[in-house]
């Protein structure tokens, strides 16, 4: 099987292009499943643009650049939920591998939600993990967290006050395929 040959230093998005587009060209087959499609040591393996964690055994994946109610609904639509991050080791794989991606560098959505006086998960979960940068959370009416690429902290902003990525999390038991 061929594998394109890209150095590790570029962006994951140039080394999967060019994987993709060498595919293409030598009718090869593209690769399915490369546990270093990422150069991450943590991944598993890529279908269809999901990587998996194998800390969590979930997939992931970036969902377009958007306003968090749209990154929700893409989310859902996707067979997942914006993501929820439960361990320190998680929080930087995701910037580790998400976070030199396209539109990353505002950072990204995620599930966490401030509603009714307290932060929640999806599926209403108390956050076991948090990485609130200095000042923060910020509470009040309609607060969503958004994990920075540039430190790894997170911050708060209205769902609508500009466009991100969201990161999809996809349960090992539900993969996708």
């Amino acid at each position: 099987m061929f594998a394109a040959s890209t150095p590790s230093s570029y962006p994951r998005t140039i080394q999967l292009v060019t994987a993709s587009l060498a595919c293409l060209f030598l009718v090869a087959g593209c690769p399915q499943g490369d546990p270093n499609d990422n150069n991450d040591p943590n991944a598993t393996g890529n279908v269809s643009g999901w990587v998996q964690y194998s800390g969590t055994g979930n997939y992931y994946k970036l969902t377009t650049y958007t306003e968090r109610p749209n990154a929700a609904a893409e989310a859902a639509a996707a067979g997942g939920y914006l993501a929820i991050v439960d361990s320190a080791a998680e929080n930087a794989w995701l910037v580790t591998t998400f976070g030199d991606e396209p539109d990353t560098q505002r950072g990204f959505w995620l599930g966490l939600v401030y509603t009714e006086d307290t932060w929640l998960w999806p599926g209403d979960l108390s956050p076991a993990y948090t990485n609130w940068a200095e000042n923060q959370p910020v509470t009040g009416d309609d607060r969503s967290a958004v994990l920075q690429t540039s430190d790894g902290t997170w911050t708060t902003l209205a769902p609508t006050a500009g466009k991100r990525v969201g990161v999809i999390e996809r349960d090992a038991s539900n993969p996708p395929g």
